[in-house]
């Protein structure tokens, strides 16, 4: 909700609160991201679980099975789900007609001149999960990265309330299978 303050003097204790904030990101926050990342490079696997129990709430496996991703999918509210199939749909048509293609032609001294499409082979993807669902997110870097022709996507997501349906039904939908219940700065390390 929006507050309106009116204030007469720059003294005023909401305008000192507001103009002595750190700046973003803090100090604190900055070493933190830093030291996450150092340990994720140097520890790798412990270091990201150390950091998603801290952070995350993780309590048991890291990955989420496909059958917890079909449990969860399956509780999504039928207009929901129907909503996520047509963004599917509309975003794939979408993208497709960005598609670039590799060609080439021969120079004036015989050389060959073009460009070659080629996908990444593996992609990761951070799909925001702590205050809200966002399926469209997952959607809308997925389908991209699918109709270029990347091979492995992983998915990372917090979920300490546990997995949304409607991103749960999208997965599915978009036959992801590798998603782990992990956010922040350890997701990014990790990916």
């Amino acid at each position: 909700m929006l507050k309106i303050i009116k204030v007469n003097s720059l003294k005023h204790p909401e305008v000192k609160r507001l103009t002595h904030r750190e700046p973003s990101p803090s100090p604190v926050v900055l070493k933190t991201v830093q030291e996450i990342i150092s340990q994720v490079r140097l520890r790798g696997h412990s270091a990201v679980l150390q950091y998603a129990r801290k952070y995350d709430g993780l309590k048991g496996a890291l990955k989420i099975s496909e059958k917890d991703i079909s449990k969860t999918a399956e509780k999504t509210e039928k207009p929901v789900a129907k909503a996520i199939e047509r963004s599917i749909e509309r975003v794939y048509t979408f993208h497709k007609k960005q598609m670039e293609s590799s060609w080439q032609i021969k120079g004036p001294h015989g050389e060959l001149l073009g460009q070659k499409i080629r996908p990444l082979r593996r992609v990761g993807l951070y799909v925001p999960g702590g205050a809200g669902s966002y399926p469209s997110t997952l959607i809308m870097t997925a389908v991209p990265a699918q109709v270029a022709g990347v091979k492995e996507i992983a998915v990372v997501s917090p979920t300490a309330k546990g997995l949304a349906p409607a991103v749960a039904y999208a997965l599915k939908s978009l036959g992801l299978k590798e998603v782990y219940r992990i956010g922040g700065a350890q997701a990014v390390a990790m990916l």
